[in-house]
């Protein structure tokens, strides 16, 4: 029988300064938002919260349960299809069938549907070099064949660009509605801290 779980010892030293270190940014932060006073960091957190608030739109989120839930679908529909067996030197435990792979047709749907929903550039690096991950880290392990992890790829790939042609008006419309919303919200905010300061 796998064993399922395998924990590790970690050094104590090392251990305790992460641990030490992790606890006194979170007592900072903690003394910079005691009161009613306004952090120096409050702009990087309203432009988080817009950033946030802009991608979870309803369409935005029914797009993306679309496309994971159809590469999903797809993936194990094939491999129940083709039956192709895995390389008999795994160094992982599998169970299924290997062709296409499930780990990188999931991974490329989520990090395509990131990058298509965010639309900058440093997004599609990110999600160009997390698929590439993903599947030199199935055929290292030797779980997939390097056919195996290509197909995945390409058949996430290709599902969500044809998804994203029929949901792409209404997540930018959706978007654009919700920034000027967010823009709005921010700005009377930031009028009312300036206000409260001048008391």
């Amino acid at each position: 029988m796998a064993r399922i779980l395998l924990p590790r010892r970690l050094a104590p030293g090392r251990t305790t300064v992460i641990a030490a270190t992790l606890l006194a940014i979170a007592v900072i932060l903690g003394v910079l938002l005691a009161g009613n006073r306004t952090p120096p960091f409050q702009a990087l957190d309203d432009a988080w919260n817009g950033f946030a608030v802009t991608l979870h739109t309803l369409r935005s989120v029914a797009f993306s349960a679309v496309a994971g839930l159809t590469v999903m679908l797809l993936t194990h529909l094939l491999k129940w299809i083709i039956e192709r067996p895995r390389p008999a030197n795994a160094n992982v435990a599998t169970d299924t069938y290997s062709y296409p792979s499930g780990h990188v047709s999931a991974t490329a749907a989520f990090v395509l549907v990131v990058a298509l929903l965010i639309g900058r550039a440093w997004a599609w690096l990110l999600a160009i070099g997390s698929m590439l991950a993903m599947m030199v880290s199935r055929t290292y392990l030797a779980a997939h064949w390097a056919t195996d992890v290509v197909g995945g790829a390409c058949l996430a790939s290709g599902v969500v660009l044809l998804l994203w042609l029929g949901f792409q008006n209404i997540c930018i419309q959706e978007n654009t509605d919700a920034h000027r919303a967010v823009s709005w919200k921010l700005s009377v905010a930031s009028r009312k801290r300036h206000a409260g300061q001048r008391v």
